[in-house]
């Protein structure tokens, strides 16, 4: 699974930079409700085998990645937007769980 990512990963990377090119609403959806999914699924996996023996857990994205704040931002937004979930119950559930 890892290779496939890498490899959708660069695909997109190429496709984005090269020609600008446009994804289906639709499908864009589907793609990052999948992302989401996948990415908390390995997340808990990670925090059941590694936390306890002192292990920070990733985060979603590295230090290396080309993203802005605005990318960001935007995405957060839409994203809490999409589920109906206000920022303060965003920090009600953060401060109520180990992350």
């Amino acid at each position: 699974m890892t290779k496939i990512a890498s490899e959708l990963c660069d695909l997109m990377k190429d496709s984005v930079v090269l020609t600008g090119t446009e994804v289906d609403m639709s499908v864009l959806q589907e793609l990052t409700s999948c992302l989401i999914r996948f990415y908390s699924l390995n997340i808990q996996n990670y925090k059941i085998k590694y936390w306890e023996q002192g292990n920070d857990v990733p985060l979603p994205i590295n230090n290396n990645s080309n993203l802005t704040t605005t990318d960001v931002a935007i995405f957060a937004d839409h994203l809490l937007k999409a589920i109906n979930l206000e920022i303060f119950e965003l920090q009600m559930w953060r401060s109520m769980t180990i992350s």
